[in-house]
């Protein structure tokens, strides 16, 4: 029988520098939670991934592999990855190459037979060898998480999807002299408005229940911020805690969240046209799903 603590997993989202790793970082302080290291295992939802193994077994976009191609992938790139930095991320950090021999072996013994439960098997093999602390609950902060909501929800029902928001202008703006994404903020826009409308597809598809919470980074600082952080707390079944609380408090700050970036760094006709095109995609997200708040302007 899986542990509970493994099925309540907590998966955060978002659409790339919009706070999934400040999520990640706040909510590994709570003392039910352990963020997985590395803080994305992108073997769930990257391409190639297991959700994509799964096929039409889940709703999802991805293009689908076969369980042999996903094992494979999960002994490759999965296991040891190379950032644009340079530097060499991927289960290889904590997870030793018998523990993923182990995973696979059972997974392709069975995945023919019960799709689901040998990817349940191979999820719940594998992660507790990356936390530091693996009687808790887990923590994964890959950004595609939010946009893969509904095959998230049928492989793992009891986990939780925190779709991490922030202003669309500040997020392009963040993306350039990044090794990822693209340099122009207007290309970037696009991209954010672009994953918005996905997630926000992902989240309306989902039967009412509180399987998606999403949290605003602008709420996480000023006066009413831990107020904020106490309902995502509540959201996700956590008891109030007076360390991580004042953890919080002392170490998340207005000036490490750029609020309003935008405005500062770039020059008025390219914040013009910026501001012009936010607005757009605002309009058309509130008019697609009402029922979802935006990201509060910086």
């Amino acid at each position: 029988m899986t542990p509970a603590h493994l099925e309540q997993a907590v998966l955060v989202g978002g659409t790339g520098r919009s706070g999934t790793t400040i999520a990640g970082r706040v909510l590994n302080h709570h003392p039910a939670l352990a963020l997985t290291r590395s803080r994305e295992v992108r073997f769930l939802t990257s391409a190639g991934g297991l959700i994509a193994a799964l096929g039409s077994a889940v709703p999802s976009d991805l293009a689908p592999v076969d369980p042999a191609t996903f094992a494979e992938n999960l002994r490759g790139r999965f296991y040891r990855w190379r950032k644009p930095s340079g530097i060499h991320e991927g289960l290889h950090r904590t997870v030793h190459p018998e523990v993923i021999d182990d995973a696979v072996r059972s997974y392709l013994a069975h995945v023919d037979d019960d799709p689901l439960g040998a990817s349940r098997e191979v999820v719940f093999a594998i992660l507790p060898h990356t936390l530091k602390h693996p009687d808790r609950r887990w923590i994964d902060t890959t950004p595609t998480n939010v946009r893969l909501s509904r095959a998230l929800h049928t492989l793992l029902p009891r986990a939780r999807i925190v779709h991490m928001m922030r202003d669309g202008r500040d997020v392009a703006v963040s993306f350039a002299g990044k090794d990822f994404g693209p340099d122009d903020p207007r290309e970037a826009l696009e991209l954010w408005g672009e994953r918005m409308m996905q997630a926000s597809a992902e989240e309306s598809a989902l039967e009412p229940g509180g399987v998606v919470t999403r949290v605003d980074l602008a709420d996480w600082v000023g006066p009413d911020a831990l107020d904020h952080v106490r309902l995502l707390c509540n959201d996700l079944d956590l008891e109030r805690d007076d360390n991580f609380e004042h953890w919080f408090t002392t170490n998340v700050t207005s000036e490490g969240m750029h609020a309003g970036r935008w405005r500062a760094e770039l020059d008025s006709r390219t914040a013009a046209e910026l501001d012009a095109r936010y607005h757009q995609w605002c309009s058309m997200l509130s008019e697609q799903y009402p029922q979802f708040p935006l990201p509060r302007s910086s």
